[in-house]
């Protein structure tokens, strides 16, 4: 029997995954360039199959995709904002904690993400593929600006850092 990911998605087991997920977002975390760069490049490699896919289509759906990674750079600029990024004084570690409105944020588009593309698609709006490409599209935009924004922060502490390192 083949479970689909429907039944996933609206299922108690997905709810607490998101719940976790979104709850490791408040813990301190050390920032490192391995760590921003490995989730962007896994997620564009796993994502490039879907664009061409949509792109073979037509102009439309590239034009919808390209739509959804323009409001996901936007949607991660303002979330990567939003991100603490301090300096640990016992040992001169760059940090980042996440805040509780990224956390609330992330619910509520998680949410609507679901919600819309149910109704998207019951409704034959959109179809479910061409849904899909455009949630990744947004996914990736946010998650790249978001990186780039907490790496300016980074680079920034890091930079304070050393030089009043050269002073003392």
């Amino acid at each position: 029997m083949q479970v689909s990911g429907d039944v996933f998605l609206n299922s108690d087991a997905f709810l607490f995954v998101i719940f976790l997920i979104l709850l490791l977002q408040l813990r301190e975390r050390k920032v490192s360039m391995v760590r921003l760069l490995i989730m962007p490049i896994i997620m564009t490699i796993a994502s490039l199959p879907f664009f061409y896919a949509e792109a073979s289509v037509g102009w439309f759906p590239i034009l919808l995709i390209i739509i959804g990674l323009v409001v996901g750079l936007i949607l991660g600029v303002f979330l990567g904002s939003l991100m603490e990024v301090k300096l640990r004084e016992e040992d001169g570690k760059i940090v980042m904690k996440g805040s509780i409105l990224v956390v609330i944020i992330w619910g509520i588009i998680i949410t609507l993400k679901v919600l819309g593309k149910n109704y998207l698609n019951a409704n034959h709006v959109l179809s479910l593929d061409l849904l899909t490409s455009i949630f990744l599209a947004i996914t990736l935009g946010t998650m790249i600006s978001r990186r780039i924004i907490i790496y300016r922060q980074y680079y920034h502490k890091k930079k304070l850092h050393s030089q009043n390192n050269r002073v003392k």
